[in-house]
């Protein structure tokens, strides 16, 4: 039986093996990019949470006083 020629299969594989590096190189960058996303998503959701308690803070002010002063009419 004839051996067969491995020569013939390292160009096809060595440019198999660049472009599976070019595109881990574009998985990584895929992932910094998730990454920077997140992050952005955190600080998003961070001042969110801020902006809900300078909102929520007026309304608990008011019954806070009302419950001292006796001043509220429960229902």
């Amino acid at each position: 039986m004839a051996e067969p020629d491995v020569s013939l299969l390292l160009e096809p594989m060595k440019a198999m093996q660049t472009r599976l590096g070019r595109i881990e190189d574009k998985i990584d960058g895929l992932g910094a990019d998730m990454r920077s996303v997140k992050t952005h998503m955190a600080g998003i959701m961070a001042n969110e949470v801020v902006q809900d308690g300078a909102i929520a803070s007026p309304t608990i002010r008011p019954e806070r006083i009302e419950r001292r002063l006796d001043l509220r009419d429960d229902l």
